[in-house]
């Protein structure tokens, strides 16, 4: 675990305009629960890359966390990953309400409020590694392993609710045959 996976960003074009896709959402949705690579949708425009996706880095970051605890020496080279995490569920938030207020989910379902307090979730999960590694404290380390796993099942709950409500079967998973 001392090699960290790579992060690839898309910068969003503010002056194109584009039509809503309630389709691929629901595609990247089912991606992101299964873990699929969602880079193979996009190889038209770039590559496929080889990396976990969705929900797979839950299991990263909790072995990651426990090869931290098992190395006490090594630093804390989880604090940049944690942040994503903690930023990626505030987006998540976002993009519910953006559902929401489209009519694309049913606002009365509470969805991008159950993602707001994933976000808040993770920025504690967050604060408490940081306290901890700053302060020395090792118990932080099972605290937020605790608290990853619970992420993590909240998270699949709600992307499982908002599937079950968009009434969405799944596509073929993403092919990333050369």
């Amino acid at each position: 675990l001392t090699e960290r996976p790579r992060l690839f960003l898309y910068r969003h074009v503010a002056d194109a305009a584009f039509a809503f896709d309630a389709g691929a959402v629901t595609e990247q949705l089912w991606d992101y629960v299964e873990a699929a690579n969602s880079s193979c949708r996009h190889r038209a425009v770039a590559p496929p890359v080889d990396g976990l996706w969705g929900l797979a880095v839950y299991a990263y970051l909790a072995a990651a966390l426990q090869w931290r605890r098992e190395h006490p020496a090594a630093g804390d080279a989880l604090a940049i990953p944690l942040r994503i995490l903690w930023e990626h569920k505030g987006l998540m938030a976002r993009r519910l309400a953006f559902l929401e207020g489209g009519g694309f989910v049913d606002p009365a379902l509470a969805l991008s409020g159950r993602a707001r307090r994933l976000a808040a979730d993770a920025q504690r999960l967050r604060l408490v590694l940081l306290r901890g590694a700053a302060e020395r404290r090792p118990e932080a380390i099972a605290a937020a392993i605790d608290g990853l796993s619970c992420l993590a099942v909240a998270e699949c709950d709600l992307l499982g609710d908002t599937l079950d409500r968009r009434a969405a079967p799944r596509r073929a998973a993403p092919a990333c045959a050369a």
